[in-house]
């Protein structure tokens, strides 16, 4: 598993623009591995990612499951997430999946180590 790692939203989308879309298919991809490294999950996310590109209303399911799971991982380690699996949803089914994958990173860059408060640094200790 590839460790969380901060990415440079404002990069990631003049990218998604340069690359006339290809690059938020990997985007995508970092994603779905970054959720599965924050559910503890060790197996391997090519096959969901691949369900994700090609079956629609799998993907619709997947923001609304992996929003809520990831929103209840948050709650629970007092982190703030921005979003929920509603927000998520809404979004694909609007084919705003950039701005799903947006928020979803900015959430993942709130939890990386940083210059953070004392009491969610703790909260980040015991999340990792």
């Amino acid at each position: 598993m590839i460790p969380l790692q901060k990415r440079k939203i404002s990069t990631s989308i003049f990218l998604s623009i340069i690359t006339l879309g290809l690059y938020p298919i990997y985007w995508l991809y970092l994603i779905v591995k970054n959720q599965k490294l924050l559910e503890r999950k060790n197996s391997r996310c090519t096959a969901e990612f691949l369900l994700m590109l090609l079956i629609w209303p799998y993907r619709l399911y997947w923001w609304f499951s992996r929003g809520e799971a990831a929103a209840g991982i948050f709650f629970r380690k007092r982190l703030p997430f921005k979003g929920n699996g509603l927000t998520f949803l809404l979004l694909s089914l609007f084919g705003l999946d950039l701005i799903a994958i947006a928020i979803m990173q900015n959430n993942f860059n709130t939890i990386i180590p940083g210059p953070y408060p004392k009491n969610i640094r703790k909260n980040l200790k015991k999340l990792f």
